[in-house]
């Protein structure tokens, strides 16, 4: 019984020792294979600095002699330049603003580490020119920005040869005017608008480094005296702020603030109106909780607000715009898909009295949220809304309006071309503008186009007709919604924001036609931009000390535009909280 169980340990002792061996083999084999790993790892991470370092050697070289080859031609057009003995003014653009040099940004995040092994590369490359800095922002585009550069000597080149020919030398005899060079036409001429003021003017809780609240309307003031001109002063709003600021100075004038928070002001529109013997300037705004609100700017006082729609549940007023020949004639579009036209009145001052708005119609196409409303104008009488599904109008009679208590315009839908992205159904149409009295252009979302049309086309009543099509405008290609138009009446020049920044200009003079009999010439081929203005980089001292994102690195939406009379300024609102002044700085501008 005794040696059973000495047998026993010996067999349990045995058991636990070829155990023991087996899991110390198993860890030698862990063990090596580890090893192994990890001067494979090895190995790969030699080969990736190897080959980045030959990489970074052969971009440095490569933008070296870039800088170089620019340093040397810059030298020859200097010395070209002086051999000439005048100054001619030539119109290519300088460098928007100063861009500095991005530290390895390019760089994947999986060699990120290898950064403090190269810093000695630093020095190398923040020795270029300062003058052409420009052309870096991110190697990649290094070429691209060479060739814009050399097509800007091209013109360069090319505007002195006509310069030099214009100035015929007094010694010899005038050469003869077959001679010239021609003109050329009002579609060719350059588009060159420099950006003066950003400003971010509408901050909850004034935070200089707010970059949230969407700023949605801006709008010219008009001039009192001559409706078909503008004063050098916008009106903007967004969030629960309205501001006037003046364009030249880059100065707020004016700034109200509703006293609830939740406010998001959407629309602006003004209005001349004669107060104490005076010809005054008056701001109507409406926004999500769904109120009008009429302001006298000139003595900033809100005199009046009403709300349009008379249901506990908010409904919020999208669009507004007056009438052309009756000034205290205010259409409204709300999100409930109504379209009405209120006749405000006109205040007493200095008590503001006599406003009293009045319904006089209320149309409703029952195509879904009405997002844009636009009226052509008094001769033509069209009040135009872009909603949810579609384009529709109304033909409006100012006389009828007056004497007839039941009188209801007839409709018309509006068929705008199609698209695959549509799926079958009707676009959104989310942005209108009115180019001259009988010249429209809408923008459907995700079409990528921009539609030019004519109201001249005899347009039958609650019909689908389809639009009489004068030109396609290319635009950018993006989902983003909201994103509004903008012109001077009578002017032909349109302008669009994107989805980064950037702001595309169609320069149509010959679309701006007030005959109601002669239609423009229908443009057959895709019109591309006039030009592009990209959006600056910017030295924003309030967004990096509170260390919030940069402003571009965010998608900055262009959400609307406008331009003054003269085509002098640009002015457009962002989804960030900018307010951005550009100024025309070309020969042209002058003559606009």
């Amino acid at each position: 019984m005794r040696e059973s169980k000495e047998k026993l340990e010996r067999k349990n002792i045995l058991k636990l020792s070829r155990d023991w061996r087996e899991k110390s083999v198993q860890k030698k084999k862990a063990g090596h294979k580890e090893l192994n790993d990890s001067r494979a790892v090895e190995e790969k991470c030699k080969e990736s600095i190897s080959s980045f370092s030959q990489s970074i050697s052969l971009s440095s070289q490569s933008i070296s002699s870039s800088s170089q080859s620019i340093s040397s031609f810059s030298q020859s057009i200097s010395s070209f330049s002086q051999s000439i003995s005048f100054s001619p003014r030539v119109s290519v653009p300088p460098p928007r603003v100063s861009v500095s040099l991005p530290k390895y940004q390019f760089l994947l995040p999986e060699y990120q580490f290898l950064l403090t092994e190269y810093q000695f590369l630093l020095p190398e490359y923040q020795s270029l020119l300062p003058e052409y800095q420009f052309l870096l922002p991110e190697y990649k585009f290094l070429s691209q920005s060479i060739s814009s550069f050399s097509q800007s000597i091209s013109f360069f080149f090319k505007s002195i040869d006509l310069q030099i020919y214009r100035m015929p030398d007094k010694k010899r005899p005038v050469s003869s005017g077959s001679d010239k060079k021609p003109k050329r036409s009002k579609t060719e001429e350059s588009l060159v608008y420099d950006p003066v003021h950003f400003i971010r003017s509408h901050s909850k809780n004034n935070d200089p480094a707010d970059v949230q609240t969407q700023i949605w309307e801006v709008v010219f003031e008009p001039d009192p005296e001559d409706s078909s001109k503008t004063l050098s002063n916008v009106a903007t709003c967004g969030g629960n702020s309205i501001c006037i600021i003046d364009v030249n100075s880059g100065t707020v004038l004016m700034k109200y603030k509703h006293k609830d928070i939740r406010e998001n002001f959407y629309t602006l529109a003004w209005t001349t109106l004669n107060l104490g013997g005076e010809k005054t300037n008056i701001l109507a705004s409406g926004g999500i909780k769904g109120e009008i609100r009429m302001f006298h700017p000139k003595n900033k006082v809100c005199f009046h607000e009403w709300k349009p729609v008379d249901i506990k549940k908010p409904t919020a007023v999208n669009s507004l715009v007056f009438h052309s020949s009756e000034p205290t004639w205010l259409f409204v579009g709300t999100n409930d898909g109504n379209v009405s036209l209120f006749d405000v009145g006109t205040p007493t001052l200095p008590t503001y009295d006599g406003v009293n708005p009045r319904q006089l119609l209320k149309l409703f196409p029952d195509y879904g949220d009405v997002y844009n409303i636009a009226w052509s104008g008094h001769n033509s009488k069209w009040l135009l809304a872009g909603t949810a599904a579609g384009l529709v109008g109304w033909k409006i009679e100012a006389e009828k309006v007056r004497s007839e208590t039941k009188y209801k315009p007839f409709l018309v839908d509006f068929l705008l071309p199609a698209s695959e992205r549509d799926k079958d159904e009707n676009p959104i149409v989310d942005s209108l503008a009115i180019v001259s009295e009988y010249t429209v252009v809408a923008k459907c979302a995700n079409h990528g186009l921009i539609y030019l049309w004519d109201l001249r086309y005899k347009y039958m009543p609650i019909l689908c007709e389809l639009v009489s099509m004068l030109a396609n405008l290319k635009w950018s290609d993006t989902d983003n919604f909201y994103m509004n138009l903008g012109c001077h009446k009578g002017k032909g020049l349109i302008v669009c924001g994107d989805d980064k920044g950037s702001l595309w200009l169609y320069n149509m003079p010959g679309m701006v036609n007030s005959s109601p009999d002669k239609s423009p010439e229908p443009i057959k081929k895709l019109v591309d931009p006039t030009t592009k203005l990209v959006w600056p980089e910017l030295q924003d001292d309030h967004l990096e000390n509170s260390r919030k994102v940069p402003l571009d690195r965010h998608d900055i939406i262009i959400d609307k535009v406008t331009t003054s009379w003269d085509c002098s300024h640009i002015v457009a609102v962002t989804s960030n909280n900018m307010v951005c002044i550009w100024k025309r700085t070309d020969e042209d501008s002058s003559d606009s």
